[in-house]
């Protein structure tokens, strides 16, 4: 379990330092004139990923959820960024400040990336994710 703590830490500071980079890059690209901003830190559906991400901690959960829904419903969108919509609709629904969290939520969006991704790179930390949140939830029947 203490694993799993500084995993999610460390991508969580990772995710951090992406998006203050790629609000810089693209503050950089606007300041020159440039109109494709998108083009400078990847793809429009791993910008909003990130946007997302930055949502989630401002506490922006629904703006958080409904930008992930975006890009997982988006047909033109690549699968990676589909499976990591999915992932992180789960960290939205299964995180501890959200007043409104739902961890069957939460595992309803692993199960689905799990099912329609079955060879997902994912795959080991969806499933590493299903054990905590399954977690939260018994701790939370507890109480």
């Amino acid at each position: 379990m203490p694993t799993f703590a500084i995993r999610t830490a460390v991508l969580f500071l990772a995710a951090l330092l992406l998006t203050s980079c790629a609000s810089t890059m693209s503050q950089q690209a606007d300041e020159e004139g440039s109109s494709t901003s998108f083009e400078l830190h990847g793809s429009k559906a791993e910008a909003q990923i990130s946007q997302a991400r930055q949502l989630r901690v401002d506490g922006k959960y629904d703006e958080a959820a409904d930008l992930l829904l975006g890009v997982y419903r988006s047909p033109s969108t690549e699968s990676k960024y589909r499976e990591e919509a999915l992932l992180e609709l789960s960290n939205v629904h299964s995180y501890l400040l959200n007043p409104d969290r739902d961890y069957d939520v939460a595992l309803g969006y692993l199960e689905t990336l799990l099912e329609e991704f079955p060879e997902t790179e994912l795959r080991k930390e969806a499933e590493q994710q299903i054990e905590h949140v399954n977690e939260l939830k018994a701790n939370a029947a507890r109480q």
